[in-house]
């Protein structure tokens, strides 16, 4: 299974940062590249295409004001 991490899906400022085969690996991917600066995006998101082709998100990072927050479904 492929899971990708975006930065801002479904907005126009929507971009594939890194595909992986791991969970995992996209998970700690995505956590060290939020604790660095969000890369100027709100949300970051590790999700995978269901055969459905639905957008399932695994992980997501929010850029608030105070505080990153993370949350995993």
């Amino acid at each position: 299974m492929k899971y990708q991490v975006y930065g801002d899906y479904g907005y126009t400022s929507e971009t594939l940062l890194e595909e992986f085969n791991d969970y995992q690996e996209a998970v700690d991917w995505a956590n060290g590249y939020c604790d660095r600066d969000f890369g100027g995006y709100n949300v970051i998101e590790v999700a995978r295409f269901a055969a459905s082709g639905e957008y399932v998100v695994e992980a997501a990072f929010r850029n608030t004001e105070e505080e990153e927050e993370e949350y995993f479904y």
